[in-house]
């Protein structure tokens, strides 16, 4: 079907269509002027999005993830719940007579006018910005504006109550912590003091440096009377293999070096050096020569007699060396007893320090971990902020009236092009040479021109001319049509 032949269709069925436009229009205007008006309000609240929480420092989650959550938070029971009670809206004489009607007790009022709110809500995100739209639609255009910035700072309230709500909780629990753990440090510093004053230690690491330093003096001084007494011993050994020789004077050990010794050493010699001198000049029955040899005799004697003292003095050395060197393992061993028993004691004490230090850190820890919490549950701002509130509307959003008769239009003409469409399947006409054609397989021989309605001198003469030529021509092709 060429496009001339639509047109002819819909020339041909134009009353068609434009009473079908016209029905449908005024069908639609009075449906909209029937309809009671709506209004919708808006109100804008933007987000702040940071990267870390300004109280505790801690990173936030991630943007879309809070916005999300921020949008579903308005869309809440609590936030409906929350302007049900701001505006009053149990006492409203609409919805108690609303509420009344539905003849159940069991629903809770406010419940359900939230339930009411919730439905005329809209919540979106303009584009990816952080700003949330709310907006409210009502059959008053104050009551639209009104409930939308209810919303708006309802949803302000509840986001902080949501963030000081559990962080004020927090810090009663920590506040009572605080005392019990105020009370642990107290105790274990009070058992630290009063172990201090029982083992009388005040410090373990002055403490442990003098015992290690007395038990290394010890150690040093034991040592030097084990070296004495096997010095000692050692001596009279020598003194002994002395004695056993025949105890010569003329052999002493080096370490007989006793003054008197010495003396008599030197005495003696004098006296042999005597009587080597007289010997060569008088006889053995001489009086000076006599004399002489009881002198050797008695310094002789006296010589033994002090090298006897001499080894008396050494065993008595030795039994000396021997009992200061016992006396010093003695002590020695006490010390190292003493340090053992100090050494649990300082253990003890290490362990009871330890135990302070730990509840110390406990308590410091809480201690600012408490105040963290009463920070944030101090704190009266949140992250959000109302950037335009809802003001009354001067035209109704529903319905659209200019729009819905333009739907209106535009779809009726539609439908009446349809409509003559169908009326013409159903009635078929020819409506132009092109139709004999392609329907009837016909080839057309002549076609007559619809003639004027009114007709005047001139017109008949154009007419029958007309008529004159159309008549030669369909001779001329109905002669060429029978010789084909």
């Amino acid at each position: 079907m060429s496009i001339n032949q639509v047109f002819q269709i819909l020339l041909a069925r134009i009353w068609v269509t434009i009473i079908t436009v016209l029905i449908g229009v005024s069908v639609c205007a009075l449906v909209v002027s029937i309809l009671p008006e709506k209004y919708t309000a808006t109100s804008s609240v933007i987000l702040e999005v940071g990267d870390q929480d300004p109280v505790t420092g801690m990173a936030q989650n991630t943007a879309r993830t809070y916005i999300q959550t921020q949008v579903n938070l308005v869309k809440s029971a609590r936030v409906a719940n929350k302007v049900v009670d701001r505006l009053e809206l149990t006492r409203s004489p609409y919805f108690l007579s609303e509420y009344n009607s539905l003849n159940d007790p069991g629903i809770d009022l406010k419940g359900w006018i939230g339930k009411q709110l919730q439905e005329n809500l809209g919540v979106w995100v303009v584009g990816g910005s952080e700003i949330i739209e709310i907006s409210y639609t009502a059959t008053s255009p104050t009551l639209a504006a009104t409930v939308s910035n209810a919303f708006s700072e309802a949803y302000l309230l509840v986001d902080l109550e949501l963030r000081v709500d559990p962080a004020k909780r927090n810090a009663q629990w920590f506040a009572a912590q605080l005392n019990k753990l105020r009370q642990n440090l107290t105790e274990a510093q009070n058992s630290l003091n009063d172990y201090q004053k029982q083992v009388g230690i005040v410090s373990m690491t002055t403490e442990s440096q003098s015992e290690s330093q007395s038990i290394i003096n010890i150690e040093s001084r034991a040592a030097a009377a084990r070296a004495e007494a096997s010095e000692a011993r050692s001596m009279v050994q020598q003194f002994a293999a002395f004695l056993d020789s025949g105890g010569s004077s003329d052999s002493l050990p080096s370490f007989m070096t006793n003054p008197e010794i010495s003396s008599l050493q030197q005495e003696l010699g004098k006296v042999d050096a005597a009587i080597a001198t007289l010997s060569g000049r008088v006889g053995e029955n001489h009086p000076q020569y006599k004399a002489v040899v009881a002198r050797r005799d008695q310094v002789t004697k006296q010589l033994a007699e002090e090298i006897e003292k001499f080894g008396l003095s050494l065993k008595a050395r030795v039994q000396i060396a021997e009992a200061k060197s016992a006396s010093l393992e003695d002590e020695l061993d006490i010390e190292k007893d003493r340090m053992l028993q100090e050494k649990a004691q300082l253990d003890r004490l290490e362990a009871m320090e330890r135990e302070v230090e730990i509840r110390k850190a406990e308590y410091d820890n809480a201690f600012r971990r408490a105040g963290t919490l009463r920070l944030e549950g101090d704190r009266a701002q949140t992250g959000v902020s109302i950037i335009e509130e809802a003001t009354p509307p001067t035209e109704a959003s529903f319905p659209q009236k200019r729009l819905s008769i333009a739907i209106a239009f535009a779809a009726c003409l539609v439908l009446g092009v349809s409509i003559s469409f169908l009326l013409e399947m159903i009635d078929r006409r020819v409506r132009s040479e092109a139709d004999l054609i392609l329907y009837a397989d016909l080839k057309v021989l002549a076609s007559i021109a619809k003639g004027p309605k009114k007709r005047n001198f001139f017109s008949f003469r154009r007419t029958a001319k007309s008529k004159n030529t159309t008549a030669s021509t369909n001779e001329h092709q109905l002669s060429k049509s029978a010789a084909e």
